[in-house]
């Protein structure tokens, strides 16, 4: 017992050391005025190709094999090159004697020393050659799980002449409350849904509370329908030997992209086994895994199915600066996707410039998630308010971000200033958190709210509860550039506006899709005053203008 506090005490201590040296790079490239270098090293990385033209087997990838580079480039950046390579730059930005220690293929490696960080060659080789084992193994678990799971389960649920969700969570379920503002409503009730539909499948394993419309909703455990009968069970065993032959053989020919990607292999391979009458009709992505498209949705859409990615939100772009708009960040360009959903036109420019070649289809708002929780009855004018809660300094200054924007004295200056000027109309103020993120939040700004929210008139909403219930019980709507809310208040003939307090945002920046921004405490008083439609306190009753 002892020994292992004492492990334990050493293993924390070397995490606060990591924390430290990390935010101290984080801190000294602030205050050089180089932010943007990670992010710049991280684009070169992005844009490296692997050089895979010509040793990337057809087998393997199927009909994503036109895109087999790009692929895996978008694989290594969801995998090894998020949070955790930040904070190696960063680190390295701290002095200049530390050298880069991470699991790195050697063309990035290469890349890296190039743009002047020194690089432990030798350890990030071992690391690398550690993470392939570790992939493999991870590819062939994937296998044997797929396969048990398929001889413990006789009778496999039906998908075809359904409509799979991925990668979503309890929160977006139908709920009880009506209407539901979640996504398997929303496309309930589209109109360019596949046809003749029997159910929308998923695989959370909480129960649904409710259908979505006339639709059921049913458990999966995967994306991919199991096999059933001999012949579909003969051609997935056939294709998962196949595919550890070329993995192996792949191995020892350096062709190490085919390790790295068995398990998403393995995943199309369930595709390819089954008739094409057993997948379902729409496969629907949302933009939370925007970058990396796996592999087994090419599969999929080649067997006719339709693979449509979802923006459930629309802050993605980068803002405006004095000299212009900087290069969009966060590897959109890389993106592979066919279809894109969006939600107004200037979502769809946004896709357009990044020379994105797909079918992209206006829809409007796309509802995502929703709660069943209640709004406390309230008299007199209202305002709906949606900030974006800053996190803690460790986890914020993680993802290296080339601008500074979130952070508690933003939050907490747009806080102060739309609860004085609400207190000032005299108008009720419906606060509603962008999310429950938790110990993740600024301790400061959430001692700041929970002052602001003892306060007379502000009623403080829960935060799962979808953005419309609040917005139909407002007057008018103030939001933090560049969420969502704003753009939902529009489509439903709410006053809406963005209030950015620091003065950074620019006021034709096209990331506000041709919403108003607000930038002093006086502006936006006066707008305030004007579309809550309060004319003084003269009888306090509430007037039409």
């Amino acid at each position: 017992m002892r020994l292992r506090r004492t492990v334990e005490k050493m293993l924390a201590r070397r995490q606060r050391q990591a924390v430290r040296r990390y935010m101290r790079g984080y801190r000294r490239l602030r205050d050089t005025g180089d932010l943007a270098k990670v992010d710049n090293i991280k684009n070169a990385l992005a844009h490296t190709e692997i050089g895979v033209a010509g040793n990337a087997s057809i087998s393997f990838f199927g009909p994503s094999l036109p895109f087999a580079d790009k692929v895996i480039r978008q694989y290594l950046l969801i995998t090894i090159a998020e949070k955790s390579l930040n904070r190696k730059l960063l680190a390295a930005s701290s002095h200049a004697g530390h050298s880069i220690v991470h699991p790195l293929p050697a063309v990035w490696r290469r890349a890296l020393v190039a743009h002047g960080f020194p690089v432990s060659n030798l350890r990030c080789r071992l690391l690398w050659m550690a993470f392939l084992v570790a992939m493999f193994c991870y590819g062939l678990f994937a296998i044997c799980r797929t396969l048990m799971t398929a001889l413990a389960r006789g009778d496999a649920v039906p998908m075809g002449d359904t409509a799979y969700f991925a990668g979503i969570s309890a929160g977006q379920l139908p709920r009880r409350q009506q209407p539901s503002y979640d996504i398997f409503s929303w496309y309930a009730s589209w109109t360019s849904r596949a046809p003749a539909l029997q159910a929308l499948t998923h695989s959370i394993g909480s129960p649904a509370p409710t259908p979505a419309g006339n639709l059921p909703l049913r458990f999966v455990r995967q994306p991919q329908p199991l096999p059933a009968g001999f012949d579909e069970w003969r051609r997935l065993a056939w294709r998962y030997c196949s595919l550890i032959y070329l993995a192996v053989a792949g191995a020892l020919r350096g062709r190490w992209w085919h390790v790295l990607l068995l398990r998403e292999a393995a995943r199309a391979a369930d595709i390819k086994a089954v008739s094409p009458d057993r997948l379902p009709r729409d496969y629907l992505i949302n933009n939370s895994g925007w970058l990396y498209r796996p592999i087994w949705t090419y599969f999929a859409e080649a067997a006719g199915s339709r693979v449509l990615f979802y923006f459930y939100s629309t802050n993605c772009e980068v803002f405006k600066n004095p000299y212009g708009y900087p290069r969009q960040s966060n590897h959109w360009e890389l993106c592979s996707w066919s279809t894109y959903l969006v939600w107004d036109k200037y979502q769809k420019d946004f896709i357009r410039r990044l020379g994105l070649n797909a079918d992209i289809q206006i829809v409007g708002p796309i509802w995502f998630s929703d709660a069943d929780a209640e709004i406390p009855s309230l008299t007199g004018a209202k305002v709906a308010v949606f900030d974006v809660q800053p996190m803690r300094d460790s986890i914020y200054q993680s993802f290296a971000l080339s601008m500074e924007y979130y952070t508690p004295d933003t939050a907490i200056r747009f806080a102060e200033d739309v609860v004085a000027g609400a207190q000032a109309s005299e108008v009720q103020v419906l606060w509603k958190r962008k999310r429950n993120i938790g110990r993740n939040v600024h301790s400061h700004y959430a001692k700041v709210l929970d002052r602001l929210g003892n306060a007379d008139r502000i009623v403080s909403i829960e935060p799962s509860l979808a953005a419309q219930h609040v917005i139909a019980g407002s007057d008018c709507v103030v939001s933090m550039p560049f969420t969502s809310t704003a753009i939902i208040a529009r489509t439903m003939n709410k006053p809406s506006c963005y209030y950015d307090p620091t003065g950074l945002v620019e006021a034709d920046d096209r990331a506000a899709h041709g919403i108003e921004i607000l930038k002093t405490a006086g502006e936006l008083n006066a707008w305030i005053q004007k579309n809550a439609m309060v004319h003084g306190p003269v009888d306090g009753s509430r007037q039409n203008e």
